[in-house]
């Protein structure tokens, strides 16, 4: 049936044990509970702006420093990078702002 939302979807292997497949159930909904802090926030101006990039930037950065293509070092590089980039640091600011804004009782 197209349109429907398994939550157990990256839990399933074909021909996994059905022990493994419950205990999965179980990580699936231990994190799940988890409440995402960002739900609700507006996105920043810089991130509207340059957030794909800064997002594809860092999923290749990540999956370089994991295959061995970028070391360590560079990864902290490319942090620096970013903690020193004034959008990004935009970005931080506001972002932060809007949580505070949320979480006011």
């Amino acid at each position: 049936m197209t349109g429907t939302f398994d939550k157990y979807l990256r839990a399933k292997v074909s021909g996994i044990p059905s022990d493994v497949f419950e205990a999965n159930k179980k990580l699936v909904d231990s994190i799940s509970s988890i409440p995402d802090p960002t739900y609700g926030l507006m996105n920043s101006t810089p991130f509207k702006e340059k957030g794909a990039d800064w997002n594809k930037k860092l999923n290749d950065m990540l999956v370089n420093v994991i295959i061995g293509k970028n070391s360590i070092e560079d990864w902290d590089k490319f942090v620096k990078s970013y903690k020193d980039d004034p959008s990004f640091q935009q970005h931080v600011k506001e972002t932060s702002d809007f949580f505070k804004e949320k979480n006011k009782k």
